[in-house]
């Protein structure tokens, strides 16, 4: 276990930060505009939507894992960053197709294959 522990804690800040992106569209889609006369309070609670508030949590978590991935002597910032970037936009890809119906054209699902490609070479 112990000698999983970089990668187990890269891929938790990965998925918490996949996660949080996920809610704050959520939450996007779930608040409604105010007209421009709106008090600061009723914005905040507008605002403040419950999947808004675990997305910015889910923020912070993925922070303190990435970081403790980091601080591992074997984890190299030259790998750990392209994997959470990219690792993250096709886990937020596959769950917006599911969730909130959003499709790509070819094109970019061919982009797609390209990063999973890179992902694969550079932790190769």
């Amino acid at each position: 276990m112990r000698r999983f522990l970089p990668e187990i804690l890269l891929a938790s800040a990965l998925v918490l930060n996949a996660a949080a992106n996920i809610l704050m569209k959520y939450s996007a889609l779930r608040t409604r505009e105010l007209p421009a006369g709106a008090g600061l309070v009723e914005k905040l609670a507008t605002r403040l939507h419950p999947a808004f508030v675990i997305g910015l949590i889910l923020f912070a978590m993925n922070v303190f894992a990435y970081q403790a991935a980091l601080r591992t002597p074997r984890m190299k910032l030259s790998l750990a960053y392209p994997v959470m970037v990219s690792g993250g936009y096709v886990i937020i890809l596959a769950v917006s197709w599911f969730l909130f119906r959003e499709r790509l054209g070819v094109m970019q699902y061919a982009g797609v294959g390209l990063i999973l490609g890179g992902i694969w070479m550079v932790v190769r």
